[in-house]
């Protein structure tokens, strides 16, 4: 998907979607484990990735598995689109 207006509102909307790329905006572009994501989050295993893969639907998120282990990665480059969408989103939530 080349679009990430496509990801929205789903992927842009839910709480833990935000709560996950906050948490990776803060790993300053590092990959980040989803073993240290779900102590972060407090939330199964199961759920962050079912959460993670609707990020990763939307073309947000990356995904790198090294042996036993998957990491996640922010895609710098769709951040400005998904900030001009949540401006959007915002600002339609304001005016209604």
């Amino acid at each position: 998907m080349d679009d990430v207006a496509s990801c929205s509102p789903t992927a842009c909307g839910c709480g833990l979607e935000v709560e996950l790329i906050a948490h990776l905006l803060s790993e300053a572009g590092d990959a980040a484990c989803l073993v240290d994501i779900e102590r972060h989050v407090g939330l199964s295993q199961s759920t962050i990735s079912s959460h993670l893969k609707t990020l990763m639907d939307g073309g947000i998120v990356t995904r790198a598995p090294r042996g036993r282990w998957s990491f996640y990665r922010l895609r710098p480059e769709r951040l400005g689109r998904l900030g001009a969408i949540l401006g959007a989103m915002s600002a339609e939530t304001v005016a209604t």
